[in-house]
């Protein structure tokens, strides 16, 4: 009786066990959904969102930016300005994920092939005149900027820090971050697994799924069955039963979606840009389309960056390019292209998906109204992004994510001529004024009112150019499970 006693006493621990593994393990994995696979996991060339978002959870560099936009230390211990230009730096005592430690040789390479190499973040980063190892953990810049805007551009995920032996060896980018890339199945996921001496303040997943999930149904149906934690839910599935069903976790974008006009074209010039600015009745577009789910912008900024009242917000809003069809057609006589600009085919391009297509048949139909015959292009996100940094189409619907919570961000790079295509001016527009600004704008030594009144001299002259059709900025919805809802950051693990 006893040893019977004992042999149900030692089942019933191992099934206990079983399932406490198994329930550990279910926390330790997250299913994340992404729209589709990263164009580019070199970061160097990565200027999609997916891209962008892996890279945060992949890849570390010096510093990172904190809630308020300003350059934190994330791999660097200590700097000391040697000068107005030199900057000596000690880097932390961190290791990758397959144990080797993070050297000074490392930093050089990695930022001198961000410098170095053709890519469309190049320009932002020729600030870095020198980059010289001292000892393995100590290293100098010399930079031809102000420091502040130095860090800050350190701070964005191009300048990712890697081992320099890992890529020369095996072609492979291993970071110093939370996770590395483990498996990567293209049109399927991609596995992501803790960094065994990454030092976390706070518990982290030890693995994620980025499961790619192109169709919004698709993934209500998987995060129904719980095969998802966590996906972005787009505004004409809110209503759906399975949504209705769980908290929507709601937050602020920290995006603007605009038209880019191609200021290549000729027959695009002040009056063409400013009549189909009017000619689109943003207001009905976010209240039938998008039900609400949507922020107004002023300009390229949102409104919410720059008032906090819903009042300020519309007032600004009929400052800049309110509907009025009589006085875009107006506008449009004065082209120098009119009325052949009429006859032409206007090349709308945007992403293939049904939410892109959605914004851009309801965009091109108040151009229709105009009097423009403009054609639907829906592409490849690959292609897409590839052809519009090259300066093709006419007319492309685009979405700019800010890299640090600022409004200047909103400006700099979108309308720098140093930034031309995939770089973040996606319009190739210049202005050698705004370009004075923004150099203005990134100087050390200027007040917060001086600031300010350089931000709304650029958005006066951007008003007026009109390099955009300005649009809004949508509120991100997602649907989360609860192992996300407990996490500290979750934010940090949503496509």
């Amino acid at each position: 009786m006893q040893t019977f006693s004992k042999f149900v006493f030692v089942l019933l621990t191992l099934l206990l066990f079983s399932c406490y593994r198994k329930e550990s393990n279910v926390k330790e994995h997250l299913v994340i959904s992404i729209p589709s696979d990263p164009t580019k996991v070199d970061p160097v060339f990565a200027t999609d969102l997916t891209s962008q978002k892996l890279s945060l959870l992949v890849y570390t560099g010096l510093f990172r930016t904190n809630t308020n936009a300003e350059p934190i230390a994330e791999l660097i211990s200590s700097y000391t300005k040697e000068s107005k230009q030199k900057i000596l730096f000690t880097l932390k005592d961190v290791k990758f994920p397959n144990g080797e430690s993070l050297l000074a040789k490392d930093v050089v390479f990695s930022l001198k092939r961000l410098r170095n190499t053709p890519g469309p973040k190049r320009s932002q980063y020729k600030f870095l005149q020198e980059i010289q190892a001292v000892n393995s953990q100590q290293f100098y810049l010399t930079i031809t900027i102000p420091t502040e805007k130095a860090l800050a551009l350190l701070s964005l995920p191009p300048a990712t820090i890697y081992s320099q032996r890992q890529f020369e060896t095996k072609q492979k980018f291993l970071s110093a971050a939370k996770y590395y890339l483990a498996k990567w199945h293209k049109n399927d996921s991609l596995v992501l697994v803790k960094n065994p001496y990454h030092l976390s303040p706070t518990a982290i997943p030890a693995k994620i799924t980025l499961k790619v999930v192109a169709e919004s149904s698709i993934g209500i149906y998987l995060f129904s069955k719980e095969k998802l934690d966590a996906m972005k839910i787009p505004y004409f599935l809110i209503d759906h039963t399975v949504a209705k069903e769980h908290e929507i976790q709601k937050i602020r974008s920290r995006s603007i979606q605009y038209v880019a006009i191609n200021q290549r074209k000729p027959c695009f010039d002040r009056f063409f840009r400013q009549a189909i600015n009017y000619a689109i009745d943003k207001r009905l577009i976010i209240d039938k389309i998008f039900a609400g789910e949507a922020e107004f912008s002023y300009g390229p900024v949102p409104s919410s960056y720059i008032v906090k009242d819903k009042l300020n917000a519309v007032k600004l809003r009929e400052n800049f390019y309110p509907y009025n069809l009589q006085k875009a057609h107006k506008l449009l006589q004065q082209s120098k292209c009119y009325p052949q600009i009429k006859q032409q085919t206007l090349d709308f391009r945007m992403k293939a998906d049904d939410e892109n297509k959605a914004k851009g048949a309801s965009i091109v139909q108040f151009l229709k109204d105009l009097g423009l015959q403009v054609k639907l292009n829906p592409m490849e996100k690959a292609i897409f992004y590839k052809q519009n940094g090259q300066g093709k189409g006419d007319l492309t619907l685009l979405t700019w994510y800010i890299d640090y919570d600022s409004k200047i961000n909103f400006l700099d790079p979108l309308f720098a001529s140093n930034s031309f295509g995939s770089g973040g001016n996606r319009s190739f527009y210049k202005n050698t004024k705004v370009d004075n600004l923004l150099s203005k704008l990134q100087q050390e030594k200027i007040s917060l009112n001086e600031k300010e009144q350089l931000f709304w001299q650029t958005l006066g002259i951007l008003k007026k150019d009109a390099p955009w059709v300005y649009l809004w900025s949508l509120n991100e919805n997602y649907l989360l499970s609860n192992k996300v809802k407990e996490l500290a950051n979750p934010k940090q693990y949503l496509f």
